[in-house]
């Protein structure tokens, strides 16, 4: 799990700086790394506290890249997400919050 978390948050600090057309999928690591340093920062909401941990670790791996990690609850993830994009502003980079479970068909 570790390495498919650092993974996308690489990816993630990195999308502002690429074309939206490029291809991170086909990035290796060296290359996400790189373009997250142009960034800086790599904001994730979390609905977990571990996400203090996650900071510390990710930013002990890949110096130059500040992880912004916020402990917030599905709910204020996404009310947070929406008023910041309706107001013009993409800050939030990775969301992992829940989702309800759907009835089966």
């Amino acid at each position: 799990m570790w390495k498919s978390l650092k993974a996308a948050l690489l990816a993630a600090a990195c999308v502002p700086a690429l074309a939206a057309a490029q291809d991170l999928d086909a990035m290796s690591t060296a290359e996400l790394y790189d373009r997250a340093k142009e960034e800086k920062t790599v904001t994730v909401f979390s609905l977990s506290s571990r996400i203090a941990r996650v900071e510390k670790a990710f930013e002990a791996t890949y110096p130059g890249v500040d992880l912004i990690g916020l402990d917030l609850s599905s709910a204020k993830q996404i009310a947070r997400v929406v008023a910041e994009q309706q107001a013009g502003v993409y800050a939030v980079d990775v969301l992992y919050p829940t989702f309800p479970k759907w009835p089966a068909a």
